[in-house]
């Protein structure tokens, strides 16, 4: 997730153009637990994109 929104960072600070591609997903095959969990992630990458423009 840093990693993208680093990207779109770079992207706008040097005003490139860029485009929103998208992309087909398929369901797993096989029953796998969930690995994203809203609330922590989207708090630690809110602390790295707040970090990152500290600078």
């Amino acid at each position: 997730m840093e990693f993208a929104t680093e990207m779109i960072a770079e992207v706008v600070r040097k005003k490139l153009r860029f485009k929103e591609v998208s992309v087909p997903l398929k369901k797993a095959q096989n029953e796998r637990t969930e690995k994203l969990r809203t609330i922590r992630d989207g708090l630690r990458h809110l602390g790295f994109i707040i970090s990152s423009h500290r600078g």
